[in-house]
Parts: structure tokens; C-alpha cells; sequence
């Protein structure tokens, strides 16, 4: 795992980042069985064939980890900053603190399971008991190859769970997802489409509007909201 984290933190021009222990607890993919019976509890199990999620970001959790292991970093290698470290990183765990919060309160409320187009969630799973289902395995791009009795299979899933929202990745390709859709509008399910915004596909207006990870993560707090029905359109 050590070698995981140097390869996603560390080259060599960010030597500094690098430490002998572990910055976030990496997790396995997860793979959910679809079911067609509504009383069968959903359950996700990790899987090797997936490998390690390196999408932790997606969790508050793990960013404050990931605070508090470069914090005493920085000041290392830095001493001459480390007031304005200590400043920031008061203000950056208070805010990170309210946002962890925020969804545990969000998620803990939720009583549905949602559906989302890709594998993307297992962090928000793990951490806050985000129940999901997720209409391709694959993390970020789907495959347009599929057949009429996979779509199906998505189309019955997505009824028995009263899904009213599906929770496509912003600027993803979403073949799959996007026909599964149309299907169960062709049925008269009123079904919304919602986006959850990824960190590494910023738009140019999201950098002139100085938008950051936490003004990002509450935008995704209400997509969340939207699809748990906690929110309304």
C-alpha cells in the first residue's frame, strides 16, 4: 500500500509528500449483484478485479486523514510557515469537520438506495452507508456495448427501488446509463437526471469562479440530497 500511495502523491518534483506511513486507507472496488428480488438486501462486496478505488476524495473522511498526515509534513519541511500552515490547516479541518458532518447527517437520514451510472461511490458506501446501485462496474467511462436484456435487468432494478434520479458522473460518457434511462421514460417513470462533479474534469468557469474542493463537494452534497429525495428538483 505504501507503494500505491508514493505512486498517487509522490514524483519527483513532490518529493515532500512522500512519508512512510499510509496517507488515506485505500479500499477495494466494489462489486454490486443486481437482483430482481425487493426484499434481497443489497450487498456490495470488494473485489480484486477492480483493484484499490483511488477515488477516496470522494469522501470528507479520507480528506481529513489526508490532512492531517501532510500538515506535520509541510511544517517539516517548511518551519520559517509554519504559522500560516497552523492558520490554515485550522481553517481547512473546520471546514472539512462541517462537511464530514453534513453528510453523515444527509446519508444517515436516507432510507432509499440510489442509482448512479458508474462504480464511483464505494468511499461514500464505506464511510457513511451510502447504499447504491451502479449501472456499469467500471469506474469513470461506460461501455456502449451492451444488450437489450442487461438494459433490462437495469430497467427492473431501477423500478423495484423506486429509483426517481440517476447520478451520472459530469462530462462522463454514459451510454448505458443514458439508454436505461430513456427506457424507463418510455414507461412513464418521471426519472431526473442529476450530475456529480468529478474533481479531475474542473471547467474553466469552476476556476473563474474559484471554486474548490469544499464549494465542489457541497454542489455534490445536493446531488446526494436530489437522489435520497432529501432535496427537491
Amino acid at each position: 500500500m505504501d507503494n500505491q500511495v508514493g505512486q498517487i502523491f509522490t514524483n519527483k518534483h513532490v518529493q515532500l509528500i512522500k512519508t512512510e506511513n499510509n496517507l488515506v486507507d485505500f479500499i477495494q472496488g466494489i462489486v454490486h449483484v443486481h437482483e430482481e428480488d425487493e426484499n434481497h438486501a443489497l450487498e456490495p462486496t470488494a473485489s480484486d478485479a477492480l483493484g484499490y478505488d483511488p477515488h477516496f476524495w470522494i469522501s470528507p473522511k479520507r480528506m481529513i486523514t489526508v490532512a492531517e498526515n501532510i500538515y506535520p509534513i509541510l511544517v517539516a519541511y517548511y518551519p520559517e510557515l509554519s504559522d500560516k500552515f497552523a492558520t490554515n490547516y485550522t481553517t481547512l479541518m473546520s471546514n472539512l469537520n462541517s462537511l464530514d458532518q453534513a453528510f453523515t447527517t444527509l446519508i444517515s437520514a436516507s432510507t432509499v438506495t440510489i442509482m448512479t451510472s458508474t462504480n464511483l461511490y464505494s468511499y461514500l458506501h464505506e464511510d457513511y452507508g451510502l447504499e447504491f446501485i451502479p449501472i456499469s462496474p467500471g469506474y469513470h467511462e461506460e461501455t456502449d456495448q451492451f444488450t437489450s436484456a442487461q438494459k433490462q435487468e437495469i430497467v427492473d432494478e431501477a423500478i423495484i427501488h423506486d429509483v426517481t434520479h440517476i447520478v451520472f458522473e459530469r462530462d462522463s460518457s454514459s451510454p448505458f446509463s443514458t439508454a436505461v434511462m430513456a427506457s424507463l421514460v418510455s414507461l412513464g417513470y418521471n426519472v431526473q437526471k442529476l450530475e456529480f462533479i468529478i474533481m479531475d474534469s474542473l471547467h474553466h468557469v469552476d476556476i473563474e469562479n474559484y471554486e474548490t474542493y469544499l464549494t465542489l463537494m457541497y454542489k455534490n452534497y445536493d446531488v446526494i440530497a436530489k437522489a435520497t429525495n432529501q432535496l427537491g428538483d
